[in-house]
């Protein structure tokens, strides 16, 4: 198989997106998913060198939600998960949702003083275009964070700030946790949550 083949199936397998719409978030996934979230907090405090008292509480709490789920899985347990371990799962979607709204927060400032600098104000301009143009197509998941990597790497080069590379994957990584997270807590897949948002909204609109 040549190279444009190769890369055609996997954008296929990628487009395939990590859960199907009729289905809820399998236990692999969503373990790793905490996992995913735990290192990002803790890397919080040898990346940006952020406080241990603020970096620590958010892992420890992530990993004991883990830790819950993960002895859940191997007592075999099915059917709902208990209310509680549900409040701890929303809570860990609130936490990772804080820490994506302050590593945007970062990358933005990175992208004024690029600006400042001279690097140009235009490929900022055009990520979020291309990006909101994946999400219309509904991109699947998968798919969605590599081009949104490969975007804020190509920032990163386009207006020479370092920071963004370095921020680039943590960033994509919690934004692939909240998407997860918000399918395992809410009462249907994201798509779904999101169909039922916009038919809503038309309806106040044309009311």
């Amino acid at each position: 198989m040549d190279f444009p083949a190769r890369s055609t199936a996997l954008l296929r397998a990628l487009d395939k997106g990590i859960v199907p719409p009729d289905q809820p978030v399998g236990r692999g996934l969503l373990l790793t998913t905490l996992a995913v979230e735990t290192v990002i907090f803790l890397w919080l405090s040898f990346g940006l060198t952020v406080q241990w008292a603020i970096s620590l509480p958010p892992a420890l709490l992530v990993s004991a939600t883990l830790s819950v789920e993960l002895a859940r899985t191997r007592r075999g347990a099915r059917g709902d998960r208990p209310r509680l371990l549900v409040v701890a799962l929303t809570v860990t979607l609130v936490l990772d949702a804080l820490l994506v709204a302050f590593l945007a927060l970062l990358l933005l400032l990175v992208l004024v003083q690029g600006s400042l600098a001279g690097n140009g104000i235009l490929p900022p301009l055009i990520m979020p275009f291309i990006l909101g143009v994946a999400i219309y197509m509904r991109t699947a998941l998968p798919l969605l964070l590599v081009l949104m990597l490969v975007l804020l790497l190509d920032l990163g080069v386009l207006m020479d700030t370092g920071p963004i590379v370095f921020l680039a994957a943590p960033l994509v990584a919690a934004v692939g946790v909240v998407v997860v997270l918000f399918q395992t807590v809410s009462f249907g897949p994201s798509s779904v949550v999101m169909d039922r948002v916009m038919a809503g909204a038309g309806q106040v609109s044309h009311s």
